[in-house]
């Protein structure tokens, strides 16, 4: 009987131990419920939205939260990054768990698709005790970046004229496009080293045209343009140029000149050949007519 009474005892206070070591086990868990733009656009701000749970138990004593500062995301100056909160100050009433929003701006180079976040989150914050966590998330992005593919597609040996083609092969429309051919060793401009081509479409292309001193082999180009979110973006392109591609063509061009001179002066030679005819015979037939009047 003694025994039995024992054995119960033990499993009552048993029972008690794991009730009271179970509530004061602390047990966060973050999770990113909600972002907004879905997907963010790059170099665009963000709005994030974590849940913490688990801040109703008051073991956990001072919660801090943090969303880091590092690619992708940045903060404004001035902005807060930490959120802290005392656990247990929850009521039956109110939910066990806390929001935390952030706004955040999105690296003007964050890749298309899912970009990694961290957060940081603690329990006893500022004691000895303090546990951190860390927990990765990811944000989804929106490249509005805009790629281009530009071509050699003109070169008039006689006005040294050199035409670029330039497509935009991107999923965006861009505005203010701009060309620029830097200073380099292997090629000369004449006159500007700039041209502005204004806006165009995706899979539009345009035409521009530069003067040429001198030069031959690969040439670096600057295209600068504005993006959809109204961000201001640079690439770096190359081309080469061969400017013996274009004298057989030079050639076909003088050989059309020579004809397209030789066609005009006859068809001048005839309309002069035809008004002299025509004056001649004019001038004959009043001579006739005079011969008949006086006979």
């Amino acid at each position: 009987m003694k025994k039995s009474l024992v054995i119960i005892s033990l499993m009552i206070l048993s029972s008690m131990l794991i009730g009271f070591v179970s509530a004061e086990v602390c047990n966060l868990q973050a999770s990113l419920v909600n972002q907004d733009p879905y997907p963010a656009v790059q170099g665009d701000y963000v709005k994030l939205l974590f849940q913490l749970d688990g801040v109703a138990e008051a073991s956990c004593g001072l919660i801090d939260f943090t969303l880091l500062e590092k690619y992708p995301v940045s903060f404004d100056k001035g902005t807060e990054n930490t959120f802290s909160v005392n656990a247990g100050t929850f009521t039956k009433d109110h939910p066990s768990f806390l929001m935390i929003p952030y706004k955040v701006r999105v690296d003007s180079n964050a890749l298309d698709g899912g970009n990694p976040i961290e957060v940081s989150f603690s329990s006893n914050a500022g004691t000895p005790s303090e546990v951190v966590y860390l927990k990765q998330f990811d944000i989804e992005v929106k490249d509005v970046r805009v790629g281009f593919e530009v071509l050699v597609k003109d070169y008039n040996v006689n006005t040294k004229i050199f035409t670029l083609e330039v497509l935009n092969i991107g999923e965006a429309d861009v505005q203010a496009l701009t060309l620029e051919i830097p200073q380099q060793e292997n090629i000369k401009i004449r006159g500007s080293n700039v041209n502005i081509l204004g806006d165009i479409d995706s899979n539009e292309y345009t035409t521009t045209d530069f003067e040429l001193a001198s030069g031959k082999g690969e040439i670096t180009l600057n295209i600068k343009y504005t993006d959809e979110t109204g961000a201001r973006r640079e690439i770096t392109k190359t081309v080469n140029f061969n400017p013996e591609n274009f004298n057989g063509k030079a050639a076909d061009q003088k050989s059309v000149s020579i004809w397209t001179y030789i066609i005009v002066i006859l068809i001048v030679g005839g309309i002069v050949f035809w008004f002299y005819r025509r004056h001649q015979k004019k001038k004959l037939k009043q001579h006739e007519l005079h011969h008949q009047m006086h006979k």
